[in-house]
């Protein structure tokens, strides 16, 4: 089961594709239109916002039976079940029950809030050409590829453990010769200059590979 923190980033990562791409909240005309709603996250594009149950309710719509409802200035939305197993009496609708109801909602945007392991969370927003619209929060690159990519995404990249070692074999005039250089004990490349160790090791003076440095001086 996702935690709650991976749902959360989950969505925020599909905020930000959706900002990416220029998505928008989709009409639903037809059936098919039901299994192609995006997935915005807590994005909403200028010129739309959420639709609150008071929206729905002045036009006399039916409100669904999971309609997650407290008051009506609460933002619409339906957990919806995504697995395609899900049962008509569970507390998520089927695909087929929102179908249903929204073959009953016309005039509104549909867009994917949240997404679960099993379940997602579908809003309804209304066109406002004087709604702001809200931005997606701004991604955090990889901490192992440094790109930006989802949370259930495979990251190709290695994920480095760096090992520094003296690579010195001689003696040179005054001294021992030093020459460190800190690797991927995994796959060998080299460390980026600005790599600095996660405890309290202070790394010799850097080096790059084939100098030489003496105690105490370069």
């Amino acid at each position: 089961m996702m935690s709650g923190q991976l749902i959360r980033s989950i969505s925020d990562h599909a905020a930000w594709e959706a900002a990416q791409e220029g998505k928008y909240p989709l009409s639903i005309w037809a059936e098919e239109d039901a299994r192609h709603i995006p997935f915005l996250g807590d994005y909403v594009p200028a010129g739309w916002r959420p639709a609150i149950w008071d929206d729905l309710f002045q036009k006399g719509q039916p409100r669904p039976r999971n309609a997650r409802f407290d008051r009506e200035d609460d933002e619409a939305t339906f957990m919806v079940d995504a697995s395609g197993f899900g049962s008509p009496n569970e507390p998520a609708l089927t695909l087929d029950q929102f179908v249903d109801y929204l073959k009953e909602v016309r005039g509104y945007g549909w867009a994917i809030r949240e997404q679960g392991q099993f379940q997602i969370v579908v809003g309804a927003y209304v066109r406002d050409a004087s709604a702001p619209g809200k931005a997606a929060p701004e991604p955090e690159p990889c901490d192992y590829c440094h790109d930006i990519h989802g949370p259930l995404d495979e990251c190709t990249e290695c994920e480095h453990e760096w090992e520094t070692e003296d690579i010195a074999d001689g003696v040179v005039a005054g001294g021992m010769a030093h020459v460190y250089v800190t690797r991927c004990a995994i796959c060998g490349e080299e460390a980026p200059d600005d790599y600095q160790p996660e405890d309290d090791y202070e790394p010799p003076i850097p080096v790059s590979e084939g100098q030489t440095a003496l105690f105490g001086s370069i």
